[in-house]
């Protein structure tokens, strides 16, 4: 059985997705986050081990943070949809605060 080192918590948060060093962002929703990473539903293409940095808040948000990570796995889901696990950078300063605005719009 595996064992997470993080307990998760769903969200359906909007994100925005900024793939490698490219200035265009893809739209996400997310599933559920925890310290470790984010688990989201995507409709444009990402790849196992994309560098993508996950920005939380936009739109009427007054603050935007922005955290980075690496795309672990992918899963196809219905139509085009595309379900993929993130895995935070531990070493960014940003993701103690993006983990806790997702977790503020828990699902639940």
């Amino acid at each position: 059985m595996e064992r997470r080192r993080f307990d998760r918590k769903e969200t359906e948060a909007p994100l925005r997705l900024r793939l490698g060093e490219s200035a265009q962002s893809i739209e996400a929703v997310g599933i559920d986050v925890s310290e470790g990473g984010l688990r989201c539903r995507v409709e444009e293409p990402v790849k196992t081990g994309d560098s993508i940095k996950v920005i939380v808040g936009f739109g009427n948000d007054a603050v935007t943070v922005a955290v980075t990570g690496t795309v672990q796995w992918t899963r196809p889901r219905s139509g085009k949809s595309i379900e993929i696990g993130v895995a935070f950078d531990t070493d960014d300063p940003a993701r103690d605060t993006a983990v806790e605005r997702l977790q503020d719009r828990s699902a639940h």
